[in-house]
C-alpha cells in the first residue's frame, strides 16, 4: 500500500509539472500571437520579383534591395518570373498567398497585372513595382522608375522605399 501511495504521489507531481508548462506554453505563446502585428500580410517576409537570375542587372537588382530589406529585418524572398507574363501572375498570386509584408516587383505589362494588384490591395499587402507606370498599376504601392541602366540603384532604392513605406504601417 506504501509503494502505491508513493507511486500515486510521485505520478501526479510529474502531471501537474508537465500540466502546468504545457498551458503556460500555450498562453504565452497565443499572447505573442495577439501582440505581434506585422505590417503587410502578417509575416515578415518581402518577395523580390525580378526578371531573370542570370541577368546582371537582375542580380544587382535583387542583392541591393535585398541588402536594405534584410538590414531592416525583414526575410527576403527571391523569385524569378523569366520574362513570362504567366509565371508572372502565379508568382505574384502565390506571394500573396503567403501574406507577406510586401512585394516588390520588376514586372511586366501584362492583361493580369491589375488582377494581381488588386488581390494584394485588398490583402493589405502592398506592391512596388519597378518600370514604367503603364494603365493597370494603378494599385501599386508605389512605381519605381528605372532607365535600366544600374541594377544596384534601382534595387537600393527600390529596397529603401519599402523599408519606409512599412516603417509608417
Amino acid at each position: 500500500m506504501k509503494k502505491y501511495m508513493i507511486f500515486m504521489i510521485v505520478c501526479l507531481f510529474f502531471l501537474g509539472l508537465t500540466g502546468c508548462s504545457g498551458k503556460s506554453e500555450e498562453a504565452s505563446t497565443a499572447v505573442t500571437e495577439e501582440t505581434v502585428i506585422l505590417p503587410g500580410g502578417g509575416t515578415n517576409n518581402v518577395y523580390v520579383i525580378t526578371a531573370n537570375k542570370k541577368d546582371d542587372f537582375s542580380k544587382a537588382e535583387l542583392q541591393a534591395a535585398g541588402a536594405v530589406i534584410e538590414e531592416a529585418g525583414y526575410i527576403v524572398k527571391a523569385r524569378y518570373h523569366g520574362g513570362k507574363e504567366e509565371t508572372q501572375t502565379k508568382l505574384l498570386k502565390g506571394a500573396c498567398g503567403q501574406k507577406p509584408a510586401a512585394i516588390v516587383c520588376d514586372y511586366l505589362e501584362s492583361s493580369q497585372l491589375a488582377e494581381c494588384l488588386t488581390i494584394a490591395k485588398e490583402a493589405g499587402i502592398p506592391v512596388f513595382l519597378i518600370g514604367e507606370e503603364t494603365e493597370g498599376t494603378n494599385d501599386a504601392a508605389l512605381m519605381i522608375q528605372t532607365d535600366r541602366s544600374d541594377g544596384e540603384e534601382t534595387g537600393k532604392e527600390a529596397g529603401e522605399q519599402v523599408v519606409k513605406y512599412l516603417a509608417k504601417e
